[in-house]
């Protein structure tokens, strides 16, 4: 069975279970609304939005990450997400910021700990570089090769 709460997964729990799914099902599938499916766990979707956004205010640097790759046109509403507003308080993103300087700052967090060799960034970005969307994709496949 798999946890739907928060407070019921760590961090290193949900970075694993997101790089499984992606392995699985690609990284363009990242940023899907995530959706626990009991009756048939092969049916549910782990994303970066799962967990009640665990991820996105975890660090500064995994706000990062999930805003470079899911910030973007036809993203399932990511805007509209809790994992969006859980990020954004955690780099000091402001509404009256443009979307290219909200790029630029999550890029800049999440390249803070890309590098770093176990870091849940490292792991996530590293793992699919080459098909991760968004910015972050483009700094994954500069940085992990």
């Amino acid at each position: 069975m798999m946890p739907t709460d928060s407070k019921a997964i760590t961090v290193d729990g949900a970075v694993k279970k997101i790089v499984d799914f992606a392995s699985k099902q690609g990284s363009s599938k990242m940023c899907r609304k995530g959706k626990v499916n009991y009756t048939k766990p092969s049916k549910s979707i782990i994303s970066i939005r799962s967990f009640k956004g665990l991820l996105c205010s975890a660090s500064k640097s995994l706000a990062g990450f999930a805003i470079g790759t899911c910030y973007g046109p036809n993203t399932e509403k990511f805007r509209d997400s809790t994992c969006f507003k859980k990020a954004k308080a955690k780099l000091g993103l402001t509404d009256s910021m443009t979307q290219e300087e909200i790029v630029a700052k999550a890029v800049a967090a999440m390249a803070a700990d890309i590098k770093k060799v176990g870091s849940p960034v490292q792991k996530m970005a590293c793992a699919k570089a080459s098909s991760l969307p968004g910015a972050a994709g483009k700094l994954a496949v500069a940085k992990c090769g």
